[in-house]
C-alpha cells in the first residue's frame, strides 16, 4: 500500500467508527438520576428512543443541536448534545 491508500484506510476506518451505534449516560431531570441511551448515527441525525418514543436530532455545526423528530423540549435536547460531544472527543480520531 502506498501513502495514499494508507490515509484513505484510516480516513475510512474512522468514518466506521463514527458511525457505530453507541451509548450515552446523562441526567435529563437534573435530579442525578442517569439514564442510558442508546444511538445511531447513520444520516446526518443521531436516533434514539426515550420513553418509548423515536426520537431525531442533529448538530447544527455551531454548538446548538435541535430536535428534527419526536418531542422533547430543547434543554433535553441540549443535555443529549452535550453528551453525544462528549463521546465523540473520546473516540480520538
Amino acid at each position: 500500500m502506498d501513502h495514499k491508500q494508507i490515509s484513505e484506510c484510516i480516513v475510512k476506518g474512522s468514518m466506521d467508527k463514527m458511525k457505530q451505534p453507541f451509548s450515552i449516560t446523562v441526567d435529563l431531570n437534573g435530579n442525578g438520576e442517569q439514564r442510558t441511551l442508546f444511538l445511531t448515527h447513520n444520516t446526518e441525525t443521531f436516533d434514539f428512543e426515550l420513553d418509548g418514543q423515536a426520537i431525531s436530532i442533529i448538530n447544527n455545526g455551531d454548538n446548538s443541536w435541535s430536535i428534527v423528530a419526536g418531542m422533547i423540549d430543547q434543554e433535553t435536547v441540549n443535555l443529549i448534545g452535550t453528551e453525544v460531544e462528549k463521546h465523540y472527543k473520546n473516540l480520538h480520531i
